[in-house]
């Protein structure tokens, strides 16, 4: 269990020639300069209720897909049943809506998108699955061994079924749980994503609207925090509509930074255009090699 750095020169030089290699991006201009996703880390997501964490994930997950072909394991217990995910996806992915009729995506559009997704995404069977956190990871690795996923998705903490030993506190049992995601991801090579929900939503004073909360607020202890690689909030102000990403936790240099960014949500496709960006560009292609093709420009009306 010692390593003399002979073992590790060659890792060393590279570094040397090289530097760190940079995280998967997103396409996203400002929010990229703050976030990139590097296999093995794990990444938490919280904010107050109804504030889009899932969707802005899944924003996330979709242009992965496209720009870095990787495949997605989702154990998702608040998009249920799967159909739902799938066509919310599929909204995402074309632009278009899947169910409002004058916004309604085309019957090749929906095929395209149902293609897309049955390549890059695989879904838990919550009701045939042990699910709890060693349960979940157990079919995980069975992911990364049969169907080769880069990223992992649980959705959200709290609905695990979580078996606690009597003699360990709950601050304990979440460092231990979380240290298994952690060590699932650097194993496996995985980017894991994990929504968690805070309990400490504190409101304003003066103008009663949610403070943003952070990672520190998210029920039980503060290794939510410690433990991640990468942590942001996502809010949403009710008075103008806009989505604020705090990234507030990046722990190594080369995956970003501390900061926010703002964007418009499009409550049709489910689409977040960055406010910086040109809010009617084109959404980023597919990979070529993907054999898939591209999506289609969102609608240009704005939902604010």
């Amino acid at each position: 269990g010692i390593f003399k750095l002979t073992d590790f020169r060659e890792q060393l030089d590279y570094l040397f020639d090289h530097g760190f290699d940079k995280g998967a991006t997103v396409g996203y201009k400002q929010f990229d300069e703050l976030l990139n996703f590097s296999q093995g880390q794990l990444t938490i997501i919280t904010g107050v209720p109804n504030s889009g964490k899932s969707a802005f994930l899944d924003q996330i997950l979709i242009r992965l897909a496209q720009k870095e072909e990787w495949p997605i394991g989702v154990c998702s217990f608040e998009n249920q049943p799967v159909e739902k995910h799938a066509a919310n996806l599929s909204a995402t992915y074309v632009g278009k809506s899947f169910f409002v009729k004058d916004r309604k995506m085309s019957a090749d559009e929906y095929v395209t998108a149902t293609q897309f997704l049955n390549k890059y995404f695989f879904w838990f069977k919550m009701k045939d699955e042990d699910i709890s956190p060693e349960g979940i990871l157990n079919r995980a690795k069975q992911l990364v061994r049969t169907q080769g996923i880069k990223a992992l998705v649980i959705d959200p903490y709290n609905y695990m079924e979580h078996k606690r030993n009597g003699r360990a506190t709950e601050t304990e049992y979440i460092s231990g749980i979380l240290s298994d995601f952690c060590n699932f991801a650097k194993d496996y090579a995985v980017h894991v994503f994990l929504v968690a929900h805070p309990t400490k939503i504190r409101k304003n004073p003066v103008t009663h609207d949610f403070e943003v909360p952070n990672l520190y607020d998210i029920s039980g202890s503060a290794h939510f925090f410690n433990k991640a690689d990468n942590g942001f909030t996502v809010y949403r102000n009710r008075a103008t509509n806009l989505v604020t990403v705090h990234v507030q936790k990046v722990r190594f240099f080369y995956n970003g930074e501390i900061g926010s960014a703002d964007f418009n949500y499009d409550v049709y496709s489910g689409q977040y255009t960055e406010i910086n960006d040109d809010p009617f560009q084109t959404p980023i292609p597919d990979n070529p090699r993907a054999g898939i093709r591209s999506v289609l420009p969102p609608e240009k009306e704005q939902p604010f």
